[in-house]
């Protein structure tokens, strides 16, 4: 069938996309950072020895090709099917499997800025008399079209409800994607507003980081809203044979999103690691 070509196609890209294309982008990006800032330039990018961020590299590359290994074994394992049943589960715990490296990847970077505290013997620090604001991070027009969604996804809810399907769980969908939004905005204010992780990053670094983690939280929102009223759909529609391409799809649209807000080419002013800490910004990617 059309339908398990496509999916087929579909899954094997997610597999390759998020387990071989990305980590090589992600490590070729870090190499470059640790060759162009070498420890004894800049001391204070390093915490710990530039070894030690090798091996971190090399850790997540290892763990990268397992996950793709397991990732094409399900992938054969489908093609060896030949009723073809329900994949969603399947894709389901291969992305969370998938996620795994860039979780501990943030783990990594929470350890590395305690260090850079720990490590940070400066008396005095300069800071931004300028308040922030929350409008500084998310424009007015992106909370206008994340609005607007919500409108769609409620009067689809509503529209919904009046058919009574049995497993249908009616305002409690509104309810889960309005908890989210909250706890996503959560995020954002903790981040704008709470004390700087890394203590060495200068102002604008930090606000320029926290727009694009702002940007990829609002085509989180927009992407679980859309999803959920796909999948309502062909569940209403009978379309079951449909809802693990568009698992799979949504796999890849929220992990595109998390390519181009965090870990596209951006400017980064790394003077401030230097150990004379200079003011004059070098700018690098």
């Amino acid at each position: 069938m059309p339908n398990d070509i496509i999916f087929n196609l579909a899954f094997l890209s997610q597999i390759l996309f998020i387990s071989v294309w990305l980590p090589w982008r992600v490590t070729i990006k870090a190499r470059r950072v640790i060759q162009a800032h070498p420890a004894q330039d800049y001391p204070r990018l390093y915490p710990q020895s530039p070894s030690w961020y090798e091996r971190a590299l090399l850790m997540f590359a290892y763990l990268n090709i397992t996950i793709s290994v397991i990732g094409l074994f399900f992938w054969l394992v489908y093609n060896a099917d030949d009723t073809k049943t329900d994949y969603v589960g399947i894709v389901w715990a291969i992305f969370m499997l998938q996620g795994l490296p860039y979780i501990l990847l943030e783990v990594f970077a929470f350890r590395t800025w305690r260090k850079m505290r720990e490590a940070d013997e400066r008396t005095t620090r300069q800071a931004t008399l300028r308040p922030r604001r929350l409008s500084d991070v998310i424009s007015i027009e992106q909370l206008s079209i994340l609005g607007i969604v919500f409108l769609v996804f409620c009067f689809f809810i509503s529209w919904v409800e009046q058919f009574n399907y049995p497993w249908f769980g009616g305002i409690a969908n509104v309810f889960i994607i309005a908890g989210t939004y909250a706890f996503m905005g959560g995020v954002i204010i903790w981040n704008l507003f709470g004390k700087s992780k890394d203590p060495y990053m200068d102002d604008e670094d930090r606000m320029r980081r926290i727009r694009h983690m702002a940007k990829q939280i609002w085509i989180v929102c927009i992407a679980l809203t859309i999803y959920a009223m796909v999948t309502i759909s062909l569940q209403a529609f009978d379309l079951h044979a449909y809802r693990q391409l568009a698992m799979t799809l949504y796999c890849q649209l929220l992990v595109a999103g998390y390519y181009v807000t965090i870990y596209r080419k951006e400017e980064i002013n790394f003077e401030v690691y230097r150990g004379d800490a200079i003011a004059s910004p070098e700018v690098s990617s």
